[in-house]
């Protein structure tokens, strides 16, 4: 059962595949639009988490809200630590920095 809100977001109702809630979700491999950015959630967790996710045609991937939120904190979280080292394993020295996130 698919339904979409005002804003083209398209909710379907299922099960959450990281938290196993039932409800209202988004689909792990669709685009979605945050703060002007495009996310495919799907593609978040391989990359934040190394989890190698192949999606088959006649599974359902669900993610609810809670866990975007969460996602999203941590995949910005392990950009930010990999920026960091690169820094630092160029020699930084820490005068000056502006983070780009």
């Amino acid at each position: 059962m698919e339904s979409s809100s005002k804003s083209d977001i398209n909710t379907y109702f299922g099960r959450c595949r990281c938290c196993l809630e039932q409800g209202y979700m988004k689909n792990l491999w669709s685009e979605y639009y945050y703060e002007g950015s495009c996310e495919i959630y799907g593609e978040m967790i391989m990359e934040t988490f190394t989890i190698t996710w192949e999606p088959e045609e006649d599974m359902k991937y669900y993610i609810c809200e809670s866990c975007v939120i969460r996602l999203r904190d941590a995949y910005y979280f392990k950009k930010e630590v990999v920026a960091s080292e690169k820094l630092l394993s160029e020699g930084f020295d820490g005068k000056y920095y502006e983070s780009n996130f």
